[in-house]
């Protein structure tokens, strides 16, 4: 299915959207970067055909994805964030009226630094809530650590990550998904890829990286699933 689709640096991009499981099961071709060399790979250039285009619009395709734990019960996990939700809402509260006079005590041109104007107010509760709710997925770690019976900290990556997707989705929002897909990806002595900032995810098998060499990754949030990582290889 041809799609327009606004790119990251404002441009609009006509792609090919395909079906998750159809990416999935296409064969893969390996990257191989000689040695002394830098190549930039990305949806343009001699790299394009690595790249697939896909749209997230469930947890089932995260869990496809693998971009969060296969499993996943999504009408417990939305129930737990609604719980972790509300335990944030209360200690973002006591944390307002321990540290600053409520609102109603205000009087305009008081000068002690705990009272607060309305707005000034609004704008502490609002990182207060942040930092508390980044910290708080108790309910949520619970449920996603029964699945792999390993214990997750509340304040994990994941778990914000989970909430994140699930936010996107309750709203109905379709995510744009760049794939590079490959069999395995050979970086030779002295060389660099540089994976495009248009790169969501890598889907590899095997990534092996010779002496000097590097992947410098251009976007600031990635996905890398592989089978195994090897560097400094003679």
């Amino acid at each position: 299915m041809k799609k327009d689709i606004l790119e990251k640096n404002g441009e609009i991009r006509s792609v090919n959207i395909k079906e998750i499981k159809d990416i999935l099961s296409a064969k893969r071709e390996s990257i191989v970067i000689e040695e002394d060399k830098e190549e930039n790979v990305g949806p343009e250039g001699d790299f394009s055909n690595y790249y697939h285009w896909t749209e997230i619009k469930s947890l089932t395709d995260l869990m496809e994805l693998e971009i969060i734990p296969k499993g996943i019960d999504e009408e417990k996990i939305v129930q737990a964030i609604e719980e972790d939700d509300e335990k944030s809402l209360n200690v973002m509260h006591n944390y307002l009226q321990t540290h600053y006079v409520p609102i109603r005590n205000y009087e305009g041109g008081k000068s002690n630094e705990h009272i607060l104007s309305r707005d000034k107010y609004f704008e502490e509760a609002r990182m207060a809530y942040r930092a508390i709710r980044e910290m708080n997925n108790i309910r949520l770690s619970q449920q996603i650590g029964g699945l792999s019976g390993t214990k997750i900290e509340p304040n994990s990556t994941l778990l914000n990550g989970i909430r994140h997707w699930v936010d996107k989705i309750n709203k109905k929002q379709i995510v744009n998904w760049r794939l590079l897909l490959a069999d395995d990806i050979t970086i030779g002595h002295n060389s660099t890829m540089n994976v495009s900032h248009f790169t969501d995810e890598i889907l590899a098998r095997n990534i092996r990286m010779h002496k000097n060499s590097k992947m410098v990754i251009k976007s600031p949030f990635i996905t890398m699933r592989c089978t195994s990582i090897t560097g400094d290889i003679p």
